[in-house]
């Protein structure tokens, strides 16, 4: 499913049939449930007031940022477009891609708690990974909008249950 640069985008049926495309969607369900529980234990994680900001516009602007421009410009240097070695259980991983992650991770911590901002480093490797696998920036613009709404649902979740139920179907 790898598009070289002057291949035509796959098409969005043949997105769906991709494995890893779906497998990096799944994914998006277990953040609800982690989210869910971060009010419950405590842990206060914080999202901006806006949905639409949070769900549709930051990941997309990070994506063209991050995976467009950026990760665009590292694999056009051929000791970054290269794959590391990994082990066999993982996907080949472009230098570009771990350098391009690692620099979406330091730039949540200018609006971040540090563990959040160090745990979007993984998040940001699918991302960088789903640009290689097909080419552009809309496969992981989708699942990064499909991320941010798992998050909100779970932070919104689990702060409904915290304060009582009030507020998520209470019809006020």
């Amino acid at each position: 499913m790898t598009s070289p640069s002057n291949a035509p985008p796959p098409s969005p049926r043949a997105r769906l049939r991709d494995r890893g495309f779906v497998g990096a969607l799944a994914l998006a369900l277990p953040a609800t449930a982690l989210f869910a529980c971060a009010p419950l234990l405590g842990v206060q994680v914080r999202v901006p007031a806006s949905p639409w900001l949070f769900v549709l516009v930051y990941p997309v602007l990070e994506e063209l940022v991050f995976r467009g421009l950026l990760q665009g410009w590292l694999l056009q240097r051929p000791a970054l477009a290269s794959p590391l070695a990994t082990p066999a259980w993982l996907p080949r991983l472009a230098a570009a891609n771990v350098l391009a992650a690692a620099l979406f991770a330091a730039a949540h911590l200018l609006r971040s708690p540090w563990p959040w901002a160090v745990a979007t480093f993984l998040p940001g490797l699918v991302f960088g990974w789903l640009r290689e696998r097909h080419g552009g920036v809309l496969a992981p613009a989708i699942v990064h909008v499909s991320y941010n709404a798992a998050v909100r649902a779970g932070v919104t979740i689990g702060q409904a249950v915290l304060a009582g139920g009030q507020g998520v179907g209470s019809g006020g």
